[in-house]
């Protein structure tokens, strides 16, 4: 039996976090025990195996894993809604557990692996909401990969996001020419100018920090690992206060918005939103629930008037009145053409929409929730779109998975222009933001950030290294001076100055 190496990478919504899942490039190979190197190879998302019965079945299975059972699922040739090629060595995958009758784990792994590991890559506990997670796997010498529950029964849902093929490297090249001198270092990172730029530690209390918010003079930053949003003064970056258990009922908290008053906070983990007050961080309200249909509560948004909120696993978006948290509309289905909608954002009249699922984009009318467009394929070259962001005239969005910013008009949808490769350094770009000047794109697989300037998409600088500690950068806020990134694998927050 061949060696393997699990990738479980524990970063949110099976979008958020895995930089193994998403490195275009050369690789070692997963599950190999040669130590060659494979490519990555995205695809448009499909599944593989859904075994709950009746109309959501996909694949041969149509029966929960029972406890201590280890099922497997063929990958090679055509399986599910799948074809994945023969030469294919391991596969990335959203894979989501529903239906948890006990507390239990599932691990993931080539089907040829013995002794199974002890790793897990899903946990559960009775009755809880579908648990994604995103797992890279190693294929057995067959093409196969086994799914281990270890108690009570579960269903599985796998969706294959892309695959590894082998590559061999070329023979090093000749050593470059010496380079020209470079100009003299400019102050951007705030801790250079005798500021304190990274945050960590603490009463911080940081733990995988995400989502990141400026209120008008404080930062709330919320904390996936240990269910707390963390207050800081912009200012100088000192602590105010960090808010956990009790009512506020966090349970990882994701996004986060202002609406001009409140903050409302999205808990993918069961399946609510929670309001708190932004001038004394006190409790408000936490909707769950009935109509608001929430499931896997992703990204937030405010459009003056309501919150929109993204659902992750049931493909809709909830809209609701942010003077008393009442429930407006939900919307699915259709043309709006939701799958596994993660980022949200607003342009002054629209609501934007990425869709991981599909490589898509919709637009819809915040008034009344009705559908305008939905933008896919061709030159938009959208490959698992993870943020949007907007510049007073156009639309910025980062492709996770193909390393790329499309631009598009946001009067019309138009494309504008698609930037990769080169300076930029995009890899895993998954957040973007707007400072009034310049674009600012995190790039979680390289720890970088990129700045760009929208007026003609030229490359400006990237930023990585020495003192920034940017780690898996995630989160963006812009202060009106300063940017907040949220650094996801080492806990802490840096300041850089954006002009």
């Amino acid at each position: 039996m061949r060696e393997f190496r699990l990738v479980h990478v524990g970063v949110a919504a099976a979008l958020a976090a895995a930089a193994a899942v998403t490195a275009v490039g050369l690789v070692k190979e997963v599950g190999a025990s040669t130590g060659s190197s494979s490519v990555f190879v995205p695809i448009t998302p499909c599944r593989l195996v859904d075994t709950r019965a009746g109309s959501y079945n996909v694949g041969t299975r149509g029966a929960p894993i029972g406890s201590g059972e280890a099922a497997t699922f063929a990958v090679w040739g055509t399986n599910g809604a799948c074809t994945i090629p023969n030469s294919a060595t391991a596969i990335a995958t959203n894979t989501t557990a529903v239906n948890a009758t006990a507390a239990s784990y599932l691990t993931v792994y080539p089907a040829d692996a013995a002794p199974r590991p002890t790793a897990s890559n899903l946990n559960l506990t009775a009755g809880s909401p579908p648990t994604p997670n995103q797992v890279t796997v190693g294929l057995s010498a067959e093409g196969a990969i086994d799914v281990y529950n270890n108690g009570g029964t579960v269903d599985v849902i796998i969706d294959i996001v892309g695959y590894y093929l082998p590559s061999s490297g070329g023979p090093q090249g000749q050593q470059g020419v010496q380079g020209v001198a470079g100009s003299p270092q400019i102050c951007i990172l705030v801790t250079l100018c005798a500021w304190g730029a990274n945050y960590t530690g603490g009463s911080y209390n940081f733990n995988t920090p995400y989502g990141v918010a400026f209120d008008g003079t404080h930062l709330w930053i919320t904390n996936y690992s240990n269910a707390s949003v963390t207050e800081i003064n912009a200012a100088d970056g000192t602590f105010v206060r960090n808010l956990s258990g009790g009512s506020y009922n966090f349970n990882s908290p994701y996004g986060v918005a202002f609406d001009g008053t409140h903050l409302w906070i999205t808990n993918s983990g069961n399946a609510s939103v929670t309001e708190i007050n932004a001038a004394d961080g006190t409790f408000v309200r936490n909707l769950s629930g009935g109509s608001y249909n929430f499931n896997y509560p992703y990204g937030v948004a405010f459009d003056g008037n309501h919150l929109w909120i993204t659902n992750f696993v049931n493909a809709s978006v909830t809209e609701i009145n942010a003077a008393d948290g009442t429930f407006v509309r939900n919307l699915s289905g259709g043309s709006n053409n939701f799958a596994s909608p993660s980022v949200v954002a607003f342009d002054g009249t629209h609501l934007w929409i990425t869709n991981n699922g599909n490589a898509s984009v919709t637009e819809i009318n915040a008034s009344n929730g009705t559908f305008v467009r939905n933008l896919s394929g061709g030159s938009n070259n959208f490959n698992y779109p993870s943020d949007v962001a907007f510049d007073g005239t156009h639309l910025w969005i980062t492709n996770f998975v193909n390393a790329s910013v499309t631009e598009i008009n946001a009067a019309d949808g138009t494309f504008i222009r698609n930037l990769s490769g080169g300076s930029y350094n995009f890899d895993g770009p998954i957040r973007a933001t707007f400072d009034g000047t310049h674009l600012w794109i995190t790039n979680l697989n390289n720890s970088s950030v990129t700045e760009i300037n929208p007026s003609d998409g030229t490359f400006v600088r990237n930023l990585s290294g020495g003192s920034y500690n940017f780690n898996h950068p995630f989160g963006m806020a812009f202060d009106g001076t300063h940017l907040w990134i949220t650094n996801a694998l080492n806990a802490s927050v840096t300041e850089i100055f954006a002009h």
